[in-house]
């Protein structure tokens, strides 16, 4: 690190946003100093899909696909329902051509076949979104050729291992630094004459979550462990406003099993786009809540949050498992048996009853959601509207697997403005404080519902809009 006293810009998180952030910056002639409280940068572009959406861009445009912001901003309010922010949402829309074009600049492969209309989550009506095939590793390996050289140049200095414990502020309230305490326990100050909150979100801070987000105390967490909403604990410290926790919902499905120590959680596939159902899925009291081929991810999310504890067990029997198909793409049969064996999410018996009693369901609502569903696969019709059901729950052994939600982004954050700065409790700004990525909560560019690429497209782009206000200030 370069010996020096204050910069253009303090950034702290070297994840999505504060790397495309940092290299703005760098590029357009400001010096930047960039916080990481962990060992190495990247943030969750190590875990992340890297599935990106924007419209009006060159690929689209080969492909024959007419396409522009404004219909890509009218989709995502068609999705959210209108609860996407109008203003910091129709931002994200209005750059991400611009942001994916830079990528494919630095030379992000977008993958042969892109876009496609992605039904992960609920599909925009234009083929729209990227996935390159590397995932975020190849968005993250993209932005180190640049970031590298303005490190070698001393354009951005970089301090890992350095948790931030204070914000800095001047005499006339605004932010102009922070107060850090090095992994060798060295305490130092850093100013700046931006500060800029690129934290991430609390996903892996499962209190901090359950404490904000009433209704989410069964769901495990899929996220870096260093998410643990450090950005909006010090934001707060000054003033700022948190919004849009109440928002949070849950990805499909993870096993309802603690993950050991540093590992994430292992999923199954119950997406009915991906993988044809082949067995019912019941609460604690053994009853079914949904059908089982509603192709709508969004309400089979809102369908598990409101069961209790956020738990599901996906009922089967032997069957399902012996005529030829796997039963899941992610974890094939031998898996499950052996899932079975250990007794901790899955369990196998010779009868309904006692399977029940070993996995924790109702053993009467079970038995009775079982011969309902036996005698709709017989009538061909279902009283929840599976359009074709079955097979049949019949042959033992029967098995059962308890899965819960995910935590894979966390939907509320900090209030900004169209200039990304961070808001109080009055709407006014913070002087000196801007914030970008995850730290702003995915509920104000998705709104209530999970929007196909408007998580790390978003992150990329506002840290590339605040590294551009940050140039402007150094000039």
């Amino acid at each position: 690190m370069s010996v020096r006293s204050r910069w253009d810009a303090v950034i702290l998180g070297a994840g999505t946003a504060g790397m495309a952030c940092a290299v703005t910056a760098a590029e357009h002639g400001a010096q930047v100093c960039v916080v990481e409280k962990t060992g190495e940068v990247g943030g969750t572009l190590h875990l992340s899909s890297g599935e990106l959406s924007a419209a009006g861009t060159a690929r689209q445009r080969s492909w024959g696909v007419d396409d522009d912001p404004e219909r890509h901003w009218q989709d995502v309010v068609r999705i959210s329902r209108g609860t996407a922010d109008p203003i910091v949402g129709r931002l994200a829309v209005d750059a991400a051509p611009r942001t994916v074009a830079w990528l494919e600049e630095l030379g992000v492969e977008l993958g042969p076949d892109t876009p496609v209309i992605n039904k992960r989550h609920e599909p925009y009506a234009t083929a729209r979104v990227y996935s390159p095939p590397g995932a975020g590793r190849d968005i993250l390996r993209a932005l180190a050729r640049p970031w590298n050289d303005h490190l070698a140049a001393g354009r951005i200095d970089l301090l890992e291992d350095t948790r931030v414990d204070e914000l800095v502020r001047d005499g006339d309230g605004g932010v102009s630094g922070v107060r850090a305490v090095r992994v060798d326990g060295r305490r130092v100050v850093l100013r700046g004459a931006h500060v800029v909150l690129a934290t991430g979100g609390y996903g892996a801070n499962l209190a901090m979550l359950r404490a904000r987000a009433p209704g989410t105390d069964g769901l495990v967490s899929a996220c870096r462990p260093s998410s643990t909403g450090d950005g909006v604990r010090l934001a707060e410290a000054v003033g700022a406003a948190f919004h849009r926790a109440e928002r949070q919902l849950p990805a499909l499905a993870a096993l309802a099993i603690a993950p050991a120590e540093g590992m994430l959680p292992r999923f199954i596939t119950l997406n009915p786009h991906v993988w044809p159902p082949r067995a019912i899925h019941v609460n604690v009291r053994g009853e079914r809540f949904l059908a089982e081929d509603d192709l709508s991810n969004d309400r089979r999310e809102r369908a598990l949050l409101a069961q209790p504890g956020q738990r599901m067990w996906v009922v089967f029997d032997e069957a399902s498992l012996a005529d030829g198909t796997t039963f899941d793409p992610n974890i094939d049969a031998t898996e499950l048996r052996a899932l079975a064996c250990e007794g901790a999410c899955a369990w196998a018996a010779a009868d309904l009853d006692a399977l029940a009693q070993l996995g924790g369901v109702d053993p009467a609502g079970l038995a009775r959601t079982v011969d309902a569903w036996n005698a709709a696969v017989t009538s061909g019709v279902d009283p929840l509207g599976v359009r074709q059901p079955g097979p049949p729950i019949a042959t033992p052994p029967f098995f059962a697997v308890a899965v819960t939600g995910a935590v894979v982004t966390t939907f509320g954050g900090l209030a900004v403005d169209g200039d990304l700065r961070v808001l109080d409790h009055a709407g006014c700004p913070v002087p000196g404080l801007f914030a970008a990525g995850e730290v702003i909560g995915t509920g104000t560019t998705s709104g209530s519902v999970f929007s196909g690429g408007m998580s790390a497209t978003a992150a990329l782009s506002f840290g590339r809009l605040v590294g551009l206000t940050v140039a402007a200030g150094s000039a």
